[in-house]
């Protein structure tokens, strides 16, 4: 099954949010490899940071014998919740 998340990327001199689609890639490719092909020739740039961070994934959801589009659920859900404790916290510490 496809899951789509968004990444911050660089176009042009901003930043902004692109929709990204994983599933489970192809033993010798990236899984966002095909999907920074295809922006870069838009002038959209994925950070390195993000890049390493899609490979490293990728390399624990074979370890662990895991769908790759599971694990990035998964973690995009974490992150996202995450984002939303420090954004209670900023307001409680604002209001104190």
């Amino acid at each position: 099954m496809t899951k789509q998340f968004k990444l911050k990327c660089k176009v042009g001199n901003q930043e902004t949010d692109i929709d990204f689609y994983v599933g489970d890639p192809q033993e010798t490719s990236h899984p966002i490899g095909f999907q920074m092909k295809f922006f870069s020739q838009r002038g959209i740039v994925v950070p390195e940071e993000v890049v390493q961070a899609m490979s490293r994934l990728n390399e624990i959801a074979k370890k662990n014998r895991i769908p790759f589009e599971d694990l990035i659920g998964y973690v995009s859900e974490e992150l996202q919740f995450g984002d939303i404790i420090k954004e209670k916290m900023l307001q409680k510490n604002k209001a104190n």
